[in-house]
């Protein structure tokens, strides 16, 4: 039972799986409880052509809140709202 969680950095994102280890029991059973550990696992990463603002899983997918400069728009002035 992994516990995912979404990175993003700049223009990059990364998904690690959280794992729980078990190191099995201690010599004197019952009285303490058998020991683990946490491990973390990069099993996605892909880089994006904008800055990423804010991140968060939407069912399978991930919804980005992205900043796109207007050198990296390519039209110079225009705005990335549509218009109605």
């Amino acid at each position: 039972d992994d516990v995912l969680l979404v990175i993003a950095w700049g223009t990059t994102v990364k998904i690690a799986a959280i794992r729980t280890i078990s190191l099995g029991s201690n010599a004197t059973q019952g009285r303490f409880p058998s020991s683990s550990t946490k491990q973390v696992d990069i099993v996605a990463s892909f880089q994006a052509s904008y800055y990423i603002s804010g991140i968060a899983p939407y069912g399978d997918a991930l919804v980005i809140l992205a900043y796109i400069p207007e050198e990296m728009n390519g039209e110079k002035g225009a705005s990335t709202v549509p218009r109605q």
